[in-house]
């Protein structure tokens, strides 16, 4: 049998039932409804699968004609861009109108696009005699392929208007798998549906700009936790939303938590709050003063900071950073803290990176794209990942930190790089105050650096990562130590749980846990030599560790060349070099920053002494 698929854009006027076509047609509710013109102001994509086809239907906002403000002009861009993109347009009008403001949705459609006309909400037109000459009179106006009378409510009819669809698909393969719904992602649409019954629950009372945002989103297990913002222009509105006694808003946030939880298919829990657009609810984060840093930093230095602030979601961060008290202050962007070196008492603000959250973004025939907060725990999120089948990131099990931590780092481990499976991230400049998407070449991704580590410090905070898991999974294990261990393990084919029990069975070998023994995991890179200086320099140490890297480079083994020092296990005052670990500088009892930067500092010349290779520490020194 021959499968077709193809997308059709549904376009017409406002409030003709666009949207209430897609949902039927798709059989689920994903583009959100209401009486009120510019409902629908994004470009929503649902999907169909059957045994003979897969249609890819995109909704678009209603044809603007009676006002040419900046919204309405980027609506209609929303819509000229979805047509020059489908395979097939559906032309809506109510059924028993058609007027000026059709006529000009009409003219927006290419003459040479294969247009089937959808004559909707039959079920409301008084006068079924009319239905006749009224399409007669369409068919006057264009060409139109097909002239289909529906009502969207009537599942017959959504049914008639599929297989009439069908042989103006092309024949080809499925673009996306056969349970996808929609490219959308959760976090959308919970913000969309909430929206919807702002709509519904205000009518006419509220301006069409108000929005939703969603302010934090996580998943544990089945269990979805949403935290949401009603955005509306002025303070004043803020009445419309919450009603007498919070009653509307509750209203509101229990409809739209019934319609994410059978849109999900699992609990939700719906947070909300009515807030202006200039600040309104939103607090500065609670200001502490003289704050212990401690349990921030993996070396467990006593320092303190004048003040800090806990950001638990971008809106918070977005406020501090307009902060009078903090004006002029040197800032310092902390997540787990286990790559630095605070050398002393921080005289500034710092943020304590704590926005968690972890999610399918999207999902297609090559990858999954996962997001996750900044402020979560790495090798918590990596484990999850593998838990709900998306493996990846298994090589860098156990290295401590956050996620917001890993693109500024590059982390690595392995061979395998954090920026391999990078595909983007979220970021606010606290210069300007706005919002920035980095895809990886933005990032400037190299050997334990990146873009952020060479900018300002504090300039720019990340929100959230997304990355890119490859379906087409192939174990990493040429590291002798993962081989050695899955050898021993009677392990030929590993899966990607046996390469994650590997790795961390490496590190718990050799790495001591920081809530022992303080440190920052490997204090120095690796060493990248050109292959002519490594040709010399193995011609005195013949046996040197050495991965030839795809650039032409040379990577050396730090430890190594460390342990050739006589360093392993030896001590400088109160900062030593781990037992079984010779990259690992460790916090042998009260120590300092001052104590580890010297000892860091003599194995350095040690090294540069012997082999003429200068180590370069990881942690950034504060």
């Amino acid at each position: 049998m021959t499968f077709r698929c193809g997308t059709i854009a549904i376009v017409g006027r406002p409030n003709v039932g666009k949207s209430t076509l897609l949902n039927a047609l798709i059989q689920q509710k994903i583009s959100i409804t209401s009486r009120k013109a510019q409902t629908t102001r994004y470009r929503i994509q649902g999907i169909y699968t059957c045994a003979e086809a897969q249609y890819i239907f995109v909704d678009t906002p209603g044809f603007q004609t009676r006002y040419g403000g900046p919204l309405n002009q980027s609506l209609n861009r929303i819509v000229t861009a979805a047509l020059s993109a489908v395979d097939v347009c559906l032309f809506v009008v109510e059924a028993g109108r058609y007027d000026a403001r059709d006529q000009q949705a009409l003219a927006q459609i290419d003459a040479a696009l294969t247009t089937l006309l959808i004559a909707n909400k039959v079920d409301r037109l008084a006068d079924k005699g009319g239905l006749l000459p009224f399409l007669q009179r369409l068919r006057a106006a264009r060409a139109f392929c097909e002239m289909l009378p529906i009502s969207a409510k009537r599942p017959d009819d959504i049914e008639k208007c599929r297989q009439i669809l069908l042989p103006y698909l092309p024949v080809k393969a499925p673009v996306y798998p056969e349970d996808t719904l929609t490219d959308c992602s959760e976090r959308f649409l919970a913000a969309e549906t909430l929206r919807e019954k702002v709509f519904r629950f205000t009518g006419d009372e509220l301006p069409y700009t108000s929005a939703v945002r969603i302010e934090r989103f996580e998943q544990k297990g089945s269990l979805r936790r949403i935290f949401a913002a009603i955005l509306v222009e002025r303070d004043s509105h803020k009445a419309m939303i919450i009603g007498e006694r919070g009653q509307k808003l509750k209203q509101m946030g229990v409809q739209a938590r019934l319609d994410l939880e059978r849109l999900f298919g699992g609990p939700v829990y719906l947070n909300t709050l009515g807030q202006s657009k200039t600040g309104g609810n939103i607090k500065p984060p609670r200001l502490l003063t003289d704050y212990p840093l401690r349990a921030h930093n993996a070396f467990g230095f006593e320092v303190r900071a004048r003040y800090a602030q806990a950001i638990e979601c971008e809106a918070a961060l977005a406020c501090a950073r307009v902060d009078p008290r903090l004006k002029g202050l040197p800032r310092l962007i902390l997540g787990g803290g286990s790559n630095i070196v605070l050398t002393r008492d921080f005289d500034g603000i710092v943020w304590l990176i704590a926005q968690r959250g972890r999610r399918l973004v999207h999902e297609d025939a090559d990858a999954w794209l996962i997001e996750a907060g900044a402020g979560e725990r790495w090798h918590d999120f990596v484990q999850w990942t593998l838990e709900c089948g998306w493996p990846g990131l298994e090589n860098l099990a156990l290295i401590p930190g956050t996620v917001g931590a890993a693109p500024v780092q590059n982390i690595g481990a392995y061979g395998l790089e954090m920026s391999e499976r990078f595909f983007q991230l979220r970021a606010l400049d606290m210069k300007t105050g706005k919002a920035l998407h980095l895809n990886a070449a933005a990032c400037r991704f190299a050997y334990r650096d990146s873009f952020f580590k060479q900018c300002e410090s504090g300039r720019f905070v990340i929100v959230s990562v997304v990355f890119r898991l490859p379906k087409r999974w192939q174990p990493r294990c040429a590291y002798p130590e993962i081989e050695r261990i899955l050898a021993e393990r009677g392990i030929v084919k590993p899966s990607p749980r046996d390469v994650f029990d590997a790795v961390v069975a490496a590190r718990q070998s050799k790495l001591p846990d920081p809530a022992q023994a303080g440190n920052a995991g490997s204090f120095f890179k690796n060493p990248l030599l050109r292959p002519a200086d490594f040709e010399a320099l193995s011609g005195r140490e013949p046996d040197l560790a050495a991965h030839p890297l795809p650039n032409g480079q040379i990577k050396l083994a730090a430890g190594q060349l460390i342990e050739r020092c006589g360093w392993k296990g030896r001590a400088l005052g109160r900062a030593a070099v781990h037992a079984r670990h010779a990259l690992v500088i460790i916090n042998n009892g009260n120590a300092c920053g001052a104590d580890i930067l010297k000892l860091a500092e003599v194995i350095q010349r040690d090294v540069y002494r012997r082999f003429g290779v200068r180590l370069e520490p990881e942690p950034t020194i504060i």
